[in-house]
């Protein structure tokens, strides 16, 4: 004989065996304990920086963060508040380009865009711009691009660019790379375009990275009452160029452009400075 019991419990024979679904605070029908944005409804579940808080409710959707950090509590994180020790910025414009709807409100200027593959893309070599619904004031904007291809034998640019009304002139500010390709230099430019005026260069430094077909270039744009500040990174190289202006009075908007390059745009997130 053998001592004690044996329990053999059976489950789920003629009976609900359902789990009872898990809590769903904003409805969206995804449980709490599985939602990356458990307070706002978001049935889409996208976080595009993989750090397990969906981009609705991250305050820097583009830079993983465990804790994503607001010293100055304004909703913009630390990692990509351009102050992030003063109030009153505002997150604007976040786009992931999961979806063509996403820029179905912009304004496509000139150049073929489209949004596939989880990219904005530019697939014409000529010059290209496509506009946001406009922002008034002053603009904090970051993005990341690949580069496609370059025509070769021309002065070849990406990046973005935001508008300003000057008391001389109103004017757009272009913070982008450059290729010449006579001399094959490379340059980060904040470029001025005038309305009365050609065009000229506000400032440039050199950059030490690669811009070419297959490049990843991360960009950081900002447009303020006085600061025109453009700063790339690629990898272990940094470059950063400005131009101070006073007495501007600030409209922002942002446009993406490329003049005889192609390009894909990864993502971008704007800020207005001071809401």
């Amino acid at each position: 004989m053998r001592s004690g019991w044996l329990v053999i419990a059976i489950i789920g024979c003629g009976g609900d065996d359902t789990t009872p679904p898990g809590e769903d605070t904003d409805g969206d029908g995804i449980a709490d304990t599985e939602d990356v944005c458990p307070q706002l409804a978001d049935p889409d579940q996208r976080d595009f920086d993989a750090d397990g808080v969906g981009d609705l409710c991250d305050r820097c959707p583009h830079v993983a963060s465990s804790n994503d950090p607001d010293g100055d509590g304004d909703g913009v994180g630390d990692a990509c508040d351009p102050r992030p020790s003063a109030g009153g910025d505002l997150r604007v414009s976040w786009n992931g380009f999961y979806d063509p709807s996403e820029i179905a409100t912009w304004t496509p200027i000139s150049g073929s865009w489209e949004v596939t593959a989880n990219r904005l893309v530019k697939s014409d070599l000529g010059a290209g711009a496509i506009e946001l619904p406009p922002i008034t004031g002053a603009v904090h904007a970051e993005t990341s691009y690949e580069v496609v291809a370059l025509r070769g034998g021309f002065r070849a640019e990406i990046g973005t660019c935001s508008g300003a009304v000057s008391t001389i002139f109103p004017a757009q500010l272009y913070c982008c790379v450059v290729v010449q390709q006579a001399d094959n230099t490379i340059n980060v430019e904040v470029w001025a375009q005038a309305s009365n005026l050609p065009g000229f260069s506000i400032s440039q430094a050199p950059w030490t990275g690669t811009f070419g077909s297959g490049s990843r270039i991360e960009m950081v744009h900002e447009l303020s009452p006085n600061l025109r500040d453009c700063t790339v990174r690629q990898g272990m190289a940094t470059s950063r160029t400005e131009a101070i202006e006073t007495g501007d009075s600030i409209n922002g908007g942002v446009q993406l452009f490329s003049q005889s390059a192609a390009a894909r745009y990864r993502y971008l997130f704007v800020v207005s400075i001071g809401g």
